[in-house]
Order: C-alpha cells, then structure tokens, then sequence
C-alpha cells in the first residue's frame, strides 16, 4: 500500500515556503542526542523531528517547528543525512529538501524542487555535490552549500529510493516499487553512472525490490538491501556485498522484510533488522547472520535501526501495524533487553546522532 500512495495524486498537500529565521531560541538542550525524523501521513502535510537530549534523556517533539517560528517540515520526510555541521531532509510531497543546523535544529536553507520533482532518498560527497532521487525516475544533482540545483536531472529506472556516491561513481537503487512497476525495464536494478558524463555504464542485476545501497568499508564494498514482495511466493528479501570497483557479488545474506544495513564504528559488523529480529553479521569472522532477539510483536512495525557509537544499544524506530496512533524508538541492549522507549509522533523512519 505504502508504494502505491508514492503514485497517487494527492489534491490537498500543504504548501511549503520558505523558512523564517527564528529570532529567539527558547530551548535550551545539550550538546548530544539524536534526531528522530516521523515520515507522517502522506498528503497529511505533518512530518516532524523530534531531538533527544543525551543529558537530560527528556525526547522534544516537534522540534523543528518549536525552533522555526512553527515552520512545517512538510509532507513526508524520508531521509536524515549528516554533512558537516548540517543535516538535510528530504520532504517529498512538498518537494522540498529541508538543511538544518545540527547543533539546534534551527533552519538554515530549503530547496523548492520543480513540480514533480519529489526527492526521496540523498547523498552528500561535499561541500558542493550532493544528489538526490526522485519519485519521478530521476536523480538530480544539488549544492548543499547554496541549497540550489546543478544541471539537468539523470534519467535512472522506475521507483529509483537509496543512493550512494564516491569521486567517480552513482549507485542508484531502482526499486520498482515492490509489485507495482516490477514489469518495467531496469526495475529491481542498481543503476551505476559515471559522476562525469552521468551516462549509466553498468546496471547490476539478480535482486527484487532494491531499496537501498550503502557505500562501506573505505569505499572498497557497495552493499544493497532487497525486500519482498508479494509475488512469487514466498520470495524473501536480503543484503548483497559488491566490490564497489569491479562491481563483482561477493556475498548475499537472506532476510525476511529486511531494514536497511547498520554498519558498526569500525564497519567490521553488520545489524539488520527484519520480520523475524534483530541479526548481527561479523564480516571478520563466520560471515554467518547470528539472530540476536526476535521481534516482541508480529503487529509493530521496526522501520529502521540505529546503534549508538558510545553505549553500543540498538535503537529501533517502530511503530503500530495498520494503525494512526503513534510511534517509539526502543532502545535495547544486544540480548533485546529494552532499556528504554522513546515515544514520538507517526511514523518514525530514521535516527541520527550527534
């Protein structure tokens, strides 16, 4: 259902402006934490960030509003991506690619796209480079420093969601959106386009639904998650490891509706989530998937997973199957003992700390 709303018109989406500049911060927080992006509802104009104060534990939401004068995110946030002292945000009904201060959330620039340019998923390389995907079969290149476009859009496959980039190369994920548009050429393909020309050079193949693509471990690995769909059945979903210069598979795991990867600080482990638990990989050692606790309930749904560079906890955002109530972040040690519960607003999909 969720890939079928992507294509729907929806004829009453709240208009996105421009920020105002907030002329008096009235929260007062400390220095860590994390950032907690809620998608919403789509057409619904209420995404929302909440922050997490390391020192307090208190969890603020809708900080962004409470920080902009009551500015809006906008209608379906889908990404949170760290760049220096900023984070940008992906909104996608209202078109907009939100950048934020990370030390306070405060708003320091939006991206309006052109109508039909919904950004989903983005990627950084620097100052200057950044790209984005877009609903539209596109991707399209950005200056994150400025906040404004840079040339034309890149035509990429149907349902086009994760992206990856190094000094030479795109990865773009083409999922097809599940069932929907898996009849359409390069559905269920990884799209690798040369930075320069932004011709597409090679398409990888053999996945179903690919989501997401993570470039890992100094660059030298591209890492694609897969998940099911509904045909044929009993298919499950899974993790592919690339070498990222000669675009050769070296592994593939099997999951069942897996999130995307979470690499450990020294991307040594890999912890993924999926519709059975919580799994860790140990590259360095077995290779093998090693379930670590299974899932409290067959109705929650765990959208994404997180681990915490100091305490090492997995955080996990979740929230209820086929519900409008909202979400949690559950925080749980590795033997899935939960040692506390987050409660935010709809649909959280990503964490990131600071």
């Amino acid at each position: 259902m969720k890939y079928l709303s992507l294509l729907i018109i929806i004829l009453a989406c709240g208009c996105v402006g421009e920020p105002d500049f907030p002329s008096d911060l009235t929260i007062t927080t400390g220095k860590n934490g994390a950032y907690i992006l809620c998608e919403g509802l789509l057409g619904m104009d209420n995404s929302t960030l909440s922050r997490y104060d390391e020192n307090t534990g208190n969890t603020i939401n809708d900080y962004f509003a409470k920080q902009n004068n009551g500015l809006r995110l906008g209608d379906t946030g889908n990404d949170l991506f760290a760049f220096g002292e900023a984070v940008y945000i992906p909104v996608t009904k209202s078109r907009t690619i939100e950048k934020i201060r990370l030390s306070d959330g405060v708003s320091l620039g939006r991206l309006i796209l052109d109508k039909k340019e919904e950004p989903y998923r983005l990627t950084i390389l620097n100052d200057t480079v950044g790209f984005c995907t877009l609903v539209s079969d596109y991707i399209q290149e950005f200056n994150p420093k400025t906040m404004q476009k840079r040339g034309e859009v890149i035509k990429v496959g149907p349902g086009p969601e994760g992206i990856a980039a190094n000094e030479t190369t795109i990865f773009v994920a083409n999922s097809g959106y599940g069932d929907l548009r898996q009849h359409e050429p390069k559905a269920s393909t990884i799209s690798v386009i040369d930075r320069n020309t932004k011709k597409e050079t090679a398409l990888l193949t053999n996945l179903i639904n690919v989501r997401s693509v993570h470039l890992a471990e100094q660059g030298l690995a591209l890492y694609a998650m897969y998940s099911n769909v509904n045909t044929p059945i009993g298919l499950k979903g899974g993790l592919v490891r690339y070498d990222s210069r000669t675009l050769q598979e070296t592994n593939r795991w099997l999951f069942r509706s897996p999130s995307s990867p979470e690499f450990n600080t020294k991307q040594d482990s890999i912890f993924i989530t999926d519709s059975v638990g919580t799994w860790v990989i140990a590259l360095q050692h077995s290779n093998t998937p090693q379930l670590l606790f299974t899932r409290n309930s067959t109705k929650e749904i765990w959208h994404n997973i997180k681990r915490h560079p100091q305490t090492g906890d997995l955080w996990i955002a979740a929230y209820p199957e086929f519900s409008q109530n909202n979400g949690w972040v559950s925080v749980r040690s590795l033997n899935g003992t939960e040692k506390k519960r987050l409660d935010v607003l709809l649909t959280p999909r990503a964490i990131l700390f600071f």
